[in-house]
């Protein structure tokens, strides 16, 4: 880590220059209230980030000229202080925060018979009044003062009537209080026979969002491409939780093994699931102290977290206590006005496991209760009754009696139902993780094991037949399961992949049969739900999946179709949410596949218009986050089509202009990650077809020097991985495209040395793959360069 870089991953305030601090929504809002001189209060979970919000936010009013003063509660008094001294301290910290203390304390002396709270209040306004200038006190950790050994009601209710006086009183508009703390504004004034504290705006203080914590990545000391993949992954686990992401990052920071996906997943084990880590680590410590409270209902809590644990959709409701517990436990988040579990840590954490080992035996001990007493009511109530007629108090007992052993019953009965219930969801669950451990074992042993193999000569018998299989079990457990939208979701995905696969070995019709049962399926999906925003991008990936075998079998008007109605969808999704990345891509990559489809139908023009639709899209998203590797290569994609079609178009120096704006984005991108393949092919290709456009211009030799780059790169793959079919067919490319040059040249020598590369590689090729017609096309062309070559070398 940098020497000016700090996380703070061990909780508490940060200070107010510190670089890790991510400013929020909340600090506009905030500090844009204040100097307003509007009441305020942050009243949210612990380790959100509250204390350094006010820091942060006071230094920013004290530079508007305002007096502002922050007290942390906690540090004035605990459980043995008095009320005189409480207020006292309170006073004394106030003046020296505003440099005010010698006329607070003359005016506390000269009103000794006064309640202290009167006093503290009177000195306050005495000072603000004193003044022409703008006051704001800021209350920290007031849930603190539930401890004090007095009532704290009339304290809250003496900042409300501040607020109130106003209106009489103008200089009380110039003093303005914010309440920060874990407690909702109903429990500040507990005493029903007062009025509740019903003042203030409410300042939202949010997660983080994963624009909002891009700064991190400076800590991260990481490539910027690798740092964003890394903060992802922190974002994907902690969803911006701040005390959590803080942590994520310090750990990543610390531990530069860390480069993956599975490193930061590695952590979380370490950090928060281990069975060490989920009793000592604080966070989770603050959760579990919230919850399970000793004045609290838990059953009735743990209860209701449970249905959002199972994703029951339960509507947020601020007068229910009970969904205001879990909110400042900081365990639940609300989004489109439903509770769901904060983030993937918590979710895990705070499992079903820990619901059921948390859940109290409460409800039987009342109902036990409930039968004492009103067993000795009844004897009570008996024994007066006997005094005047004992048949009529022997019938009462014994009514109450088997009343008793009714109630006792009817709660062994519900025990059970309860047990009966609890085990049937075990079971259902049971089904459910085997379920899920037959598909990742599928996923794991065919679609893993296929895209190992598709490239190794010789293997297509092996993955078909694995393919077959795949498709045979997967029907055996979508049969378990066959009509539930997640399960058919599943099954077309799975369909999908497999129609993918077919589609790579040529068997088209196969693949064809495959995309159109997913297709029916998500169709069904998306007609049944057509507010889903999901089923309905699935139902647009369906029609390109369709649109793409209709290419392969030659229709292209039909894919133009098919990739038109994805279109359509796709920009109404993308109209509902400017700002969702993933619908906006999607949206750029129908109108690639538009552009495709008209550069083959002939129609330049409209090809032209399509991929200039797309490169807007692709320029946006790429403008938004310049560390975004795949927003990025999507750009370089697009520069690259519009070159396509440029060249087609007769524009040679339109395309070189394009091709050489995607060389630019590539080039970054390769250095960036040297180790990454598919970055170093882009770069290649965009050699490549800046060498071809090079060579139509006449330049021979700027031609040349774009195919020896292509070549070094090409090489460097073929070497590091020998068994690659297509990069040894890449290589032979480079030096076909080579020896062209240097037949341009007149260099002879240098073409058959070229040409009998180009022939070496690719006589292994057919070797390894008998059946590719086209490898076998590419063999005897190149045996005709060489024979022409040879001639020219015999008669120059």
């Amino acid at each position: 880590m940098t020497e000016t870089f700090h996380y703070s991953a061990s909780g508490g305030t940060l200070a107010a220059d510190n670089p890790s601090y991510i400013e929020r929504q909340a600090d506009t809002d905030l500090f844009q209230a204040l100097k307003n001189a509007e009441y305020c209060y942050v009243l949210n979970s612990r380790q959100m980030g509250k204390s350094s919000l006010i820091v942060r936010v006071a230094q920013r009013l004290r530079e508007e000229n305002i007096q502002v003063a922050v007290i942390e509660l906690t540090k004035l008094g605990s459980s043995n202080t008095s009320a005189e001294k409480w207020y006292r301290s309170l006073l004394d910290v106030l003046g020296k925060s505003l440099g005010k203390r010698a006329e607070l304390v003359e005016c506390w002396k000269n009103n000794p018979d006064f309640d202290p709270l009167y006093r503290w209040m009177l000195a306050v306004q005495t000072v603000v009044k004193a003044s022409d200038d703008y006051f704001v006190i800021g209350f920290d950790e007031i849930d603190s003062v539930r401890t004090l050994p007095f009532s704290m009601d009339e304290f809250f209710a003496a900042i409300r009537s501040c607020f109130n006086d106003r209106v009489q009183d103008t200089d009380l508009q110039r003093l303005t209080f914010c309440l920060i703390g874990v407690v909702t504004p109903s429990e500040l004034i507990r005493d029903t026979r007062m009025t509740p504290f019903n003042i203030g705006k409410r300042i939202d203080l949010q997660d983080f969002s994963l624009e909002e914590m891009q700064p991190l990545m400076q800590g991260l000391e990481r490539e910027p491409i690798l740092a964003q993949k890394l903060l992802q992954r922190i974002a994907y686990w902690t969803n911006g939780q701040p005390y959590l992401t803080q942590k994520l990052c310090q750990a990543v920071a610390d531990d530069k093994t860390i480069v993956n996906a599975k490193g930061i997943d590695r952590l979380c084990e370490e950090l928060f699931f281990s069975s060490r880590s989920r009793d000592s680590e604080t966070n989770l410590q603050h959760v579990r102290t919230q919850l399970l409270a000793k004045e609290q209902d838990h059953a009735a809590i743990l209860d209701l977290y449970r249905q959002v644990w199972r994703r029951k959709r339960l509507k947020d409701d601020d007068t229910n206590p009970i969904i205001s517990v879990l909110r400042l436990a900081g365990l639940v988040r609300v989004l489109e006005n439903y509770l769901w579990v904060r983030n993937r840590i918590y979710f895990r954490v705070f499992d079903k496991k820990w619901i059921i080992a948390n859940l109290p035996d409460a409800e039987k001990q009342r109902q036990k209760a409930a039968q004492r007493r009103g067993f000795l009511q009844a004897a009570g109530i008996a024994a007066v009754i006997l005094s005047v007629v004992g048949g009529l108090a022997i019938w009462g007992w014994t009514a109450e009696q088997e009343a008793v052993k009714q109630k006792e019953l009817a709660v062994a009965a519900r025990e059970v139902a309860v047990k009966n219930e609890q085990l049937a969801e075990e079971q259902r669950n049971i089904a459910l993780e085997q379920k899920e451990i037959a598909l990742k074992a599928i996923n794991t042993l065919t679609y893993q094991l296929v895209d190992g193999l598709e490239n190794i000569p010789r293997t297509q018998p092996i993955v078909e037949k694995t393919l077959q299989g795949n498709v045979a079990l997967l029907e055996r457990i979508y049969a378990l399961d066959p009509n539930t939208p997640k399960a058919l979701r599943e099954k077309a995905i799975n369909l999908d992949r497999t129609g993918d696969m077919w589609l790579k070995f040529g068997k088209i019709d196969k693949a064809l049969a495959a995309h159109q049962e997913s297709f029916e399926i998500r169709e069904r999906l998306a007609a049944s739900n057509p507010t889903d925003a999901k089923a309905q991008r699935d139902l647009s990936v369906g029609y390109d999946k369709i649109g793409d075998v209709q290419l392969r079998l030659g229709n292209a008007n039909d894919a133009l179709r098919a990739y038109q109605q994805s279109l359509e969808i796709r920009e109404r999704l993308a109209e509902l949410d400017p700002t969702d990345a993933q619908a906006q891509r999607d949206l750029s990559i129908s109108y690639n596949k538009i552009g495709d489809v008209q550069l083959r139908l002939g129609n330049a023009n409209d090809a032209l218009r399509a991929y200039q639709q797309g490169l807007e899209v692709a320029e946006r998203l790429a403008a938004s986050d310049p560390t975004d590797a795949q927003a990025q290569r999507d750009l370089s994609i697009s520069h690259e089509r519009i070159g396509d079609v440029q060249l087609r178009l007769g524009n040679a120096n339109d395309a070189l202009r394009a091709y050489q704006q995607s060389l630019e984005i590539r080039e970054r991108l390769a250095a960036s990650d040297p180790t990454d393949a598919q970055a170093q092919r882009d770069l290649s290709v965009s050699y490549e077809k800046i060498g071809n456009v090079q060579l139509r211009l006449g330049n021979a030799n700027d031609a040349l020097r774009a195919y020896q780059q292509m070549y070094d790169i090409l090489k460097r793959l073929a070497a590091s991985d020998p068994t690659d079919a297509q990069a040894q067919r890449d290589l032979m490319i480079s030096h076909y495209k080579l020896a062209q040059i240097y037949v341009a040249n007149e260099d002879w020598k240098e073409a058959l040395a070229r040409y009998q590369q180009a022939l070496s590689i690719t006589e292994k090729l057919v070797a390894q793959s008998s059946g590719d017609v086209q490898v076998q096309t590419e063999l005897e062309a190149l045996k005709s360069e060489i024979a022409d070559v040879q001639e020219r070398l015999k008669n120059p």
